[in-house]
């Protein structure tokens, strides 16, 4: 069986649709021959969370590490639904993020994503990572993995 790191930061039990995306890869690896081992976020606030969708790639025995990084939802709240801001701050934080965060508010996150996937490929030997951006952040710090380990990188692009 062949061994895919996955990198998502949207993953279970977060909700909404590019969670959905990455899940059902991730879910119908094995059928093909593929072991996925998914690095994500830790259980940070979120605007949607479904715990069935947590339960569906634990089902399908899908390996889930979680990572814990500073991001502008964590600092709302550690746990559950986020209620949703104002248009008015959703703007003044996006201003933030936009000027501050390059290329994206995730960029802390995906770094320490890359350096435990870099943990992960020194102690296993892993035949492709797969990296589903948004965030984006995600692609650019993968890249030097590729370089190092000499290993294919595919991106899932999705609508932003």
């Amino acid at each position: 069986m062949f061994k895919v790191l996955v990198i998502a930061y949207y993953y279970p039990p977060l909700g909404l649709s590019g969670v959905q995306r990455t899940l059902k890869f991730t879910k119908y690896f094995s059928q093909y021959n593929w072991k996925p081992t998914v690095i994500t976020t830790g259980k940070s606030g979120y605007f949607a969370h479904d715990e069935t969708l947590l339960a569906e790639a634990e089902e399908a025995q899908v390996e889930i590490v979680r990572t814990e990084s500073l991001t502008p939802s964590s600092l709302l709240k550690t746990k559950g639904n986020v209620k949703m801001p104002s248009s008015f701050i959703m703007k003044v934080l996006g201003r933030i993020s936009k000027t501050f965060f390059i290329p994206d508010n995730k960029i802390l996150w995906s770094r320490k994503a890359a350096k435990y996937a870099r943990t992960l490929l020194s102690q296993q030997n892993f035949d492709a990572i797969f990296v589903s951006a948004p965030p984006f952040s995600a692609i650019v710090s993968i890249i030097k993995l590729k370089q190092k380990y000499d290993i294919p990188i595919f991106v899932d692009y999705r609508d932003s």
